[in-house]
This record gives structure tokens, sequence and C-alpha cells, in this order.
């Protein structure tokens, strides 16, 4: 008796971890939907100051997204998401470190690199939200993946980055767009997702430095 209740006990304690587990895996991009934005929102100021013609403040930005951006990446657990940081986070810091020659064509791509991170993470968490068959934190995902990338475009002036233009518009077409089958528009989200894997911004050709944070 007493072995039938600890195998009882145990085969319940599973299944809260599981779920406990499964819970985790799937609130982790929403919680990380807010954060990722706080980098997005200093980089944006880094371009913006530096094009007034105000360097120290756009290098005071730059070094709260570097450290805003830190922060989010130890948050992190998906692997793609934390490649695709891991790809722009060191052209930031090494430009940080390099301030005495920076120019608006390095901190553009720079910002450009790590805006296609974050809206990668955009897209990922909307995903999750529709698997949740939360249409409304759905929506607002793609929202601001639109938003972060409209500031690519704008960093980049376009011409870098003319698929950005296509993948704006299909996220904006789906945001739109009534959900009937949501497998359809899973299978949609994934190939935005993969194109936004591939995307690497060079304003600059051999502006391509790593670097170990």
């Amino acid at each position: 008796m007493k072995r039938i209740k600890y195998v009882l006990f145990v085969s319940t304690m599973a299944a809260i971890l599981y779920g406990v587990e499964l819970m985790r895996k799937h609130s982790e991009p929403l919680a990380l939907n807010g954060l990722a934005m706080e980098p997005v929102i200093h980089l944006v100021n880094s371009s913006d100051y530096y094009r007034a013609g105000e360097p120290d403040r756009a290098i005071e930005e730059l070094e709260h997204a570097i450290r805003k951006t830190m922060i989010l990446r130890e948050e992190v657990r998906y692997k793609n998401s934390l490649n695709l940081i891991d790809r722009g986070l060191p052209i930031m810091v090494n430009l940080m470190n390099e301030r005495h020659a920076m120019s608006e064509e390095k901190l553009n791509q720079s910002c450009a690199n790590m805006f296609i991170a974050l809206a990668y993470m955009q897209v990922y968490s909307a995903k999750i939200s529709l698997q949740d068959r939360n249409t409304e934190d759905m929506k607002e995902s793609l929202y601001k993946a639109m938003y972060i990338l409209k500031e690519v475009l704008t960093v980049t002036n376009g011409d870098s980055y003319t698929s950005g233009i296509a993948i704006y518009s299909n996220l904006s077409e789906l945001k739109k767009r009534e959900i009937q089958n949501t497998k359809e528009f899973i299978t949609e989200l994934d190939s935005i997702l993969e194109e936004l894997q591939l995307v690497e911004i060079t304003l600059i050709d051999d502006y391509r430095l790593s670097s170990n944070f």
C-alpha cells in the first residue's frame, strides 16, 4: 500500500513539474516581450541623437542599449533568438569600445542587426501566443515586430535591406487577417522567422567585428 502511494505521489509530482515546465516555455517569450523593447528604444534614440549632431548622447544611449541587451540575453532560452543576439551584440560592444572612430554608418549597421534579433523575438512571441489561442497578444507582438522592422528600414534607408519591405508587408497582412486556420497561420509565421534568421545587414563591408563579452 505504501509503495502504491509512493508511486502515485511520484507520478503526480512528475505531472506537476512537466506542467510547470510547459508553462514556463510558453510564458517565457511573452514575459520577455516587453523587456525586448527596451534596447530598441535606446538604439532608436542613439541613432537619432547621432543624426542630430549629438554624438555624446548617442554613445550614452548605445551604452544603455548594450546593458539592456545583456540583461535580456541572460533571460533568453530559445536558441535561434539567442544566436541572433550573439551576432549583433558583439558589433555593439566593439562600436562602444571604439567610440572615437564611430560613424553614422557603423552605428546604423549596429542598430539594424540588433533590431533584426529583437524583431525575431516578437514574431516568435506572436507564434507562442497563437498556439495558446491568445490572438490579442499575438497581434500586439506582430505590431511590435513591425515597429522594429520599420526602424531597420529607417536606419538603412531601405537600401541594404530590400527583403525587409516584404517581411514588413507580410506581417502587416497577417496582423489584419482573420485567423481561420491556425496551422497555416503558424506556418507563415515560421516562414518569416526563417527569413529573419538569414538577414545580416552590411552597410560597411569590412565592419563585421566580433568580441567576447
